[in-house]
């Protein structure tokens, strides 16, 4: 699930090795730029490795800040990064409470980057603190409380409620934002049709689901079938949701996510690929889905990626236990 919460969708350069605490530079002369300050809490984070590759990232648990902190471990020499722009970057993530990794960039390279806008009103706000007013090459890291990032709940799926975050990103490109944002426009969510052919054999049974999928090629459109209707309160596109899921691929039959085994998921229904939120809107509390998502609804078209799911067609078993 944290692929499809993600809202953080290279060549690298042979240079001597870096080691660098997260307390170094401060790009406070870029530009007109408002630069987010460093502090004690992201100096305790330390970073080492060549830009390029994913570094290793260490500091004490549990960790936490109140405000959001930024700090430049390498400088590089590009283009500064304003407010509106759209970036591309490699990052990762790590749970400041507990020192897990959560999530990363599949292998740090140019397929694998990740590309926003930096505009506090579309992705977390602590993102586009740490990335704004640095400089394109750059690896800059930051800490971002609960209030920057997820919220009071957390999303789960190893980040609790009121849990800093630890982010380090390497800057590839900046540009001008496009003039249609490049995500999802939930005004305008698909509508699945009913999914009646080639359907999988659900098995609820156990503690955890089994879905065994039919050896066919997979649905190319967007299908649901609803297991069990729900008779609680209604998804809407505004709506935040827990559920339990499980999610595998059409193309590997392997799960590659589910909240089963662990605990369920707390998340808003805009911050979810396309597929994902129509399967739920119109749905009610307590409803049983198994929804088959194309690339075009998931994660993107093109050649299939096992690391970030492109060009998969996916499957969920999705169990909504409440709306919000």
């Amino acid at each position: 699930m944290k692929k499809i919460l993600s809202m953080i969708g290279v060549s690298a350069i042979a240079i001597a090795s870096l080691s660098a605490c997260a307390s170094g530079t401060d790009l406070s002369s870029a530009g007109g730029c408002a630069v987010t300050p460093s502090g004690a809490e992201i100096a305790k984070v330390k970073v080492t490795g060549e830009p390029g590759v994913e570094p290793a990232v260490k500091f004490p648990s549990p960790l936490t800040s109140r405000k959001t902190e930024r700090a430049v471990i390498t400088e590089g020499d590009g283009e500064v990064v304003e407010p509106g722009m759209q970036v591309s970057t490699n990052y990762v993530l790590y749970s400041a409470a507990t020192g897990e990794k959560l999530d990363s960039s599949p292998d740090f390279s140019s397929e694998g980057a990740l590309t926003f806008v930096v505009d506090e009103a579309k992705v977390l706000t602590g993102l586009a603190k740490i990335v704004q007013c640095s400089k394109v090459g750059s690896r800059v890291a930051g800490i971002v409380p609960a209030e920057d990032a997820f919220g009071d709940a957390g999303p789960n799926f190893g980040i609790g409620a009121n849990d800093s975050l630890v982010f380090v990103f390497d800057i590839k490109s900046a540009g001008p934002a496009p003039t249609e944002s490049p995500s999802p426009d939930l005004t305008e969510l698909p509508t699945p049709s009913d999914w009646t052919e080639n359907l999988p054999t659900v098995d609820l049974s156990g503690s955890e689901p089994v879905v065994d999928l039919p050896e066919t090629d997979p649905p190319t459109e967007l299908e649901l079938q609803v297991l069990k209707a729900g008779d609680g309160a209604e998804v809407s596109q505004a709506s935040t949701v827990t559920i339990d899921y499980q999610g595998i691929s059409w193309n590997s039959g392997e799960i590659f996510d589910q909240s089963y085994g662990s605990s369920p998921a707390t998340f808003p229904v805009g911050g979810v690929i396309p597929g994902f939120a129509a399967a739920m809107v119109g749905q009610k509390a307590g409803a049983q889905l198994l929804v088959v998502i194309p690339p075009k609804y998931g994660y993107g078209e093109g050649t299939i990626n096992e690391s970030n799911l492109v060009g998969q067609t996916l499957v969920f078993l999705i169990e909504i236990h409440s709306v919000s």
